[in-house]
């Protein structure tokens, strides 16, 4: 496990470069065009966003073309989204894991202050939390 509260966005960017398959919960999906151009690369995506369209914008979401889009509205029977988990498949079948307060926008990746923790699974004291974590509502 690993603590990060600077460099989040560049460590996100170079982990999706590489991914295999990424899995994305965020409450607020707004990413710039570069983290945009980024996901739309990885071949297989999925993501689970707020519906929330004021901090949300739908048209890039629409730009993604993913396969795989659940959108929660905010009077979800299970309550509203505020996840922010990242979930990341290398090429090597291991996984990368980001959970945090950090969402897919260009200043929660690159300007605000947030706390986020790194999980890998080739890591055996990570394996069984990120196990888990991949179960998760994903």
């Amino acid at each position: 496990m690993k603590f990060l509260s600077q460099g989040i966005g560049k460590l996100v960017l170079e982990e999706l470069d590489s991914a295999s398959e990424a899995r994305l919960a965020v409450a607020f999906f707004n990413p710039n065009d570069h983290i945009l151009d980024v996901l739309a690369a990885v071949p297989k995506l999925k993501l689970i966003v707020s519906e929330e369209f004021a901090v949300n914008n739908p048209y890039k979401l629409e730009k993604l073309k993913c396969d795989n889009l659940r959108s929660i509205p905010p009077d979800d029977l299970h309550g509203k989204l505020h996840a922010k988990v990242l979930i990341i498949k290398r090429e090597n079948g291991s996984y990368w894991t980001l959970l945090g307060s950090a969402n897919l926008t260009h200043a929660g990746m690159f300007s605000n202050q947030e706390a986020c923790v790194v999980l890998e699974s080739g890591n055996p004291a990570d394996e069984g939390s990120t196990r888990e974590i991949r179960n998760w509502n994903m």
